[in-house]
């Protein structure tokens, strides 16, 4: 009863793969014939492009007489309640100007924390450099004792299942 079950279970999972994979293929299918048509208009249109044509278009249009596009004007946006006009009273100015002037001394106290912990990080980076380049001299110079260990493979199987790298001291 339980392995029909399982039989029938699986079957349908089969069914519904099948099915999955069929809509997929047709899909593939339609996408590739879109493709074709696409490309078989494109290769007929570039057929009607006729060179003497296109630089005669080409003359036709720059001939006219050329205006320079107007300046791009401030528009307000609707969301903030902007107004058209700039504010330039004096008022306006003095207070920018202070803005300005107390973010210079902001950055320069930063821009000399900055410049002390780029000293901080070279001097680590040379300590670190250093205590490595003394562990590869000390790895070279010194390499690390390691004992042999002899394994016997006629006594391995499976039954008793006695591996012999467990025996292994690293």
């Amino acid at each position: 009863m339980l392995l029909n079950s399982l039989q029938d279970l699986s079957e349908l999972r089969t069914h519904k793969l099948n099915i999955l994979w069929t809509h997929a293929s047709a899909l593939e299918q339609t996408c590739c014939s879109r493709t074709t048509n696409i490309l078989q208009h494109s290769s007929t249109e570039i057929s009607r492009n006729v060179p003497v044509l296109d630089s005669t278009m080409f003359v036709r249009h720059n001939t006219e007489a050329w205006t320079e596009p107007p300046d791009f004007e401030f528009e307000p946006s609707p969301i903030w309640h902007d107004n058209p006009e700039i504010v330039t009273d004096e008022f306006a100015k003095v207070f920018l100007m202070n803005m300005l002037s107390r973010s210079r001394v902001g950055l320069n106290k930063i821009k000399g924390n900055v410049g002390l912990k780029q000293q901080e990080v070279k001097k680590l980076q040379a300590s670190v450099q250093g205590s490595q380049d003394k562990e590869a001299v000390s790895s070279v110079c010194f390499p690390p004792l390691r004992r042999r260990v002899k394994t016997d493979y006629s006594n391995f199987s499976m039954r008793n299942k006695r591996w012999p790298w467990r025996k292994m001291k690293k």
